[in-house]
């Protein structure tokens, strides 16, 4: 398993160009500003998981803006939409063109880089017209340049549809190609105002591990285990959803009443 941030640490400087700022200083402004640590060791339920009590103050409206934009890559339109995992002809075309994380990165980041597919052979986004969209519980403004962004970023590593390989490690090749693409388009949009409504803290997208980490547990933490719901029962996730709300408005009422 590859070092925390390693590969973040060897990207090129774009993300410093985006950002104002270097990963380094960011971790240590985190570090001495915000190095709260409970008096009782917290129990993860899950190696991906991200505790309140890691996160920096002030970064809950970035971390759920970032889940919406991974929603909305992963076509999660709805509160109980069931994540999708790829096609093995995917995965099989994918792993003959890549061997290493930082290829790519260079990819990626390469202005001459050949798009390993067509752009009209994107599934992800296809039929998606410009505008503000409701994706689960947030809006996000898919602009015209947003989807053109994210077409050509996918087309580059030659991923047709987003969607991490939930029955597979994080850190395997392909799920880290979704990792990278999914951040690098969240830092640039995010930079460029497309997420401004949602009042999120620029200062953050300097920090590539919290971002690392973040994604992780929205993608192998919270959305998998929903994926594992389906697996085990077809209908559960969104019959435990229905559950939860008729709770909800019952202990509202039961509020009122008394």
């Amino acid at each position: 398993m590859r070092e925390r941030g390693k590969i973040w640490g060897e990207r090129p400087s774009i993300y410093n160009e985006i950002s104002g700022g270097s990963k380094k200083s960011a971790t240590n402004r985190r570090s001495k500003k915000h190095t709260t640590k409970p008096s009782f060791p917290i129990k993860k339920k899950n190696p991906h998981q991200l505790t309140t009590q890691e996160m920096p103050e002030g970064f809950e409206p970035t971390k759920n803006t970032f889940s919406i934009h991974i929603k909305s890559l992963w076509g999660l339109v709805y509160q109980d939409s069931i994540p999708m995992v790829p096609e093995y002809s995917q995965l099989k075309e994918f792993n003959t063109r890549f061997e290493f994380a930082e290829d790519i990165v260079q990819t990626i980041h390469n202005p001459s880089t050949i798009p390993l597919v067509p752009e009209n052979e994107i599934i992800t986004f296809r039929g998606v017209k410009p505008g503000k969209k409701k994706i689960a519980r947030g809006i996000i403004n898919l602009t015209d340049f947003f989807i053109k962004y994210v077409l050509a970023l996918l087309a580059k590593v030659g991923i047709r549809r987003w969607a991490p390989d939930l029955n597979a490690s994080s850190d395997t090749l392909y799920n880290e190609a979704c990792q990278i693409s999914a951040i690098q388009t969240f830092r640039q949009l995010a930079a460029g105002g497309a997420f401004e409504y949602m009042n999120i803290n620029l200062r953050f997208l300097e920090d590539l591990q919290l971002l690392e980490a973040t994604y992780n547990h929205i993608v192998y933490f919270t959305l998998a285990k929903r994926y594992q719901k389906e697996l085990k029962e077809k209908g559960k996730y969104s019959k435990d959803q229905e559950r939860q709300a008729i709770l909800r408005a019952r202990l509202r009422l039961k509020e009122l009443r008394y």
